[in-house]
């Protein structure tokens, strides 16, 4: 008897494009992980001169909903929060950041977008400027999410993907962290989404202006050596108080 074993490996895009079949003509683009799972096979003589092949189940699904089971239970992913308006959205995490994968609705198979994360709000600004350089890169407008408070924007590539560049994402205590509906929406200013169709952007700029109207306000998260605490509240403000006390 003969057992392997070998990582799991998680495809995001451009599966089959690493095979000689297509790369030799077109070139690929992959981009897929391993993750702390195994991938078992066992060969071992049969008492019958046969190849027999056993595998687990297939699962062929078309909403979110009927996925979550695996990356839930058999991954160890756990649900961080959701949206369920202007579309639905689920958001997991494996570990304090956040999430490390979502899945959206948007009427079409295929990844939606992989995030890169900064050091520098003015990386973000200064890749925003190069992006708004060139007509229809942007595929997302600069602004902030309601739920991990990112500040970002997502630029399309040639693949047809999105990729968000972004900064000052939030991190969360898996081990108390409840999740729940976020109803103000994903973004709580900005992100202006030229994918929607338009009765769903427009609900999405409704759901940000009742953030705004209602005082939705998030902390920044910053990460030691990108910040400088300021020494007080506003200059001006600060003088007076200073006048004042000394009066």
């Amino acid at each position: 008897m003969i057992i392997t074993r070998s990582p799991l490996r998680i495809c995001l895009g451009g599966g089959g494009t690493d095979l000689p079949s297509y790369y030799r003509q077109h070139t690929g683009f992959v981009i897929s992980a391993a993750i702390s799972r195994y991938v078992y096979i066992t060969i071992n003589e049969a008492f019958r001169p046969r190849i027999i092949v056993k595998y687990s189940k297939f699962e062929d699904v078309e909403r979110v909903e009927e996925m979550m089971e695996f990356y839930r239970d058999v991954l160890g992913f756990r649900l961080s929060d959701y949206f369920l308006r202007p579309y639905q959205l689920y958001f997991f995490h494996v570990n304090p950041r956040h999430h490390s994968i979502a899945f959206l609705e948007t009427g079409r198979n295929g990844l939606h977008h992989l995030m890169m994360e900064l050091f520098s709000l003015d990386d973000v600004g200064q890749a925003y400027d190069l992006a708004l350089g060139e007509e229809g890169r942007i595929g997302v407008t600069l602004g902030r999410h309601t739920n991990d408070a990112m500040t970002s924007f997502y630029s399309w590539t040639p693949s047809g993907f999105l990729v968000e560049y972004g900064w000052g994402g939030r991190s969360i205590e898996p081990a108390t962290w409840q999740p729940g509906e976020v109803e103000y929406g994903p973004s709580l200013w900005g992100h202006d989404r030229v994918w929607l169709g338009p009765d769903a952007r427009a609900k999405a700029r409704e759901m940000r202006l009742a953030a705004a109207a209602d005082g939705l306000r998030l902390p920044v998260n910053v990460i030691r050596g990108n910040y400088e605490l300021a020494p007080g509240v506003c200059p001006w403000w600060d003088d007076q108080v200073r006048s004042a006390r000394r009066g």
